[in-house]
């Protein structure tokens, strides 16, 4: 997917079929959502409300995203305004990969699916935009 425009925090990654948004019209802070939103921040895997940061390890070309730490203005900087965003599922390993080419983000995290006995999911790709304007287009 590619971000035409981009003024607000944006989450993409994936979520288990089905499931509700929360009271915010959130799907981010669902337990059985796995992503990022565009400042950096994760909701964690265990516990539905809880933030981790990334980890410089999940960063290919970090002389990609410096530029961008410096010029953080509280949105975007994993990705924002004209990047590309790959999100791929791999039920075999029980993993999915989010990537940006343009600010290096190279990130595979696990879905857990074993661990909540939860059989064939088909993982949907989930978009959350919070306080912005935005314009995206499937590549």
């Amino acid at each position: 997917m590619q971000l035409l425009a981009a003024s607000g925090r944006l989450f993409i990654g994936v979520c288990f079929p089905g499931i509700k948004a929360d009271v915010n019209d959130l799907m981010s802070n669902i337990s059985l959502c796995r992503g990022f939103w565009s400042n950096g921040t994760r909701p964690d895997t265990l516990y539905d409300y809880s933030v981790d940061c990334l980890e410089l390890r999940h960063v290919r070309r970090i002389d990609l995203l410096m530029p961008r730490l410096a010029d953080y203005q509280g949105h975007h900087f994993l990705f924002g305004a004209g990047d590309t965003v790959l999100v791929t599922v791999d039920c075999t390993d029980d993993t999915y990969r989010l990537q940006c080419r343009q600010s290096g983000l190279d990130y595979v995290g696990y879905l857990n699916s074993a661990s909540r006995n939860v059989e064939n999911i088909r993982w949907s790709l989930i978009i959350n935009m919070l306080g912005g304007e935005f314009s995206l287009q499937a590549c």
